[in-house]
């Protein structure tokens, strides 16, 4: 999958783990119409610096998520250390499924040992050539979080430019500059990409899924789904087995300890 952070694109294959700083923005899609399978993990630093204004906190912790420079981290098995941090994220999804009696200490302190490897090769860190200001991420932000919101219902583009309180061809220009691709563009393959659950699904028909996913017409959506894969989503349907139990799932360590 192409994972893109702050207008950086990352090419990620099967082994592959993708560290995301706070306050960035985040997106993924498949590549040449290849679907794939991943876990996504979000985690509140206060799991590893404890309370506010601790000496972890403000020695470790603010140096990495306050850091604009920092954005993303690839392990991609480049480096013998890569191994490690892979071995480590494998064991905290494992006990999040497994959940035996203490896991939440054992995700804790492997929490903890993944930061202290962060901090030890902050030199590999991607960085920032030129970063968003608080206004233009908040605005980024704002249009992205609309979208996803409701990419299931009727959008226009005067919606999604009232919502960040600007005219159409600078919310046009705006997201393009940031986002290296057409608000429009963007909102179709975002659509295209929700719909897979469903044709994975055989409860739901393939309109179903056009529907689910903000299209109107199952037609225009085939169209879409084909341009964007470069197969018809009844095609797709027959080559991809359901999604397997557990997979593409978003691991909370905020649920777990709170």
């Amino acid at each position: 999958m192409i994972y893109q952070v702050n207008g950086a694109d990352f090419l990620l294959k099967e082994g592959h783990v993708m560290f995301g700083n706070a306050n960035t923005l985040h997106s993924g899609h498949m590549v040449e119409g290849k679907d794939c399978h991943y876990w996504s993990i979000t985690f509140d630093p206060k799991i590893v610096y404890g309370f506010e204004k601790s000496l972890i906190q403000t020695k470790y912790v603010d140096l990495v998520v306050n850091g604009h420079e920092f954005s993303a981290l690839w392990f991609d098995g480049s480096e013998e250390w890569h191994g490690d941090i892979r071995k480590k994220m494998k064991k905290v999804i494992e006990l999040d499924l497994e959940r035996p009696d203490f896991y939440e200490m054992e995700v804790q302190m492997l929490l903890s040992e993944i930061w202290l490897v962060l901090l030890r090769h902050q030199g590999a860190f991607h960085q920032e050539t030129e970063s968003l200001n608080p206004k233009e991420l908040a605005r980024l932000k704002t249009i992205l979080g609309f979208i996803h919101e409701n990419y299931d219902k009727k959008i226009t583009l005067t919606d999604i430019a009232d919502s960040v309180h600007i005219c159409k061809s600078e919310c046009c220009r705006f997201f393009k500059k940031h986002m290296n691709e057409s608000l429009f563009d963007y909102l179709l393959r975002y659509r295209v990409e929700q719909s897979i659950p469903y044709l994975r699904d055989e409860e739901y028909s393939i309109t179903d899924a056009a529907f689910n996913s903000g299209f109107t017409d199952a037609g225009y959506y085939s169209r879409v789904f084909r341009k964007c894969t470069g197969v018809a989503p009844r095609k797709f349907r027959k080559d991809n087995d359901p999604i397997p139990e557990g997979v593409k799932n978003s691991v909370s360590m905020e649920n777990i300890f709170s």
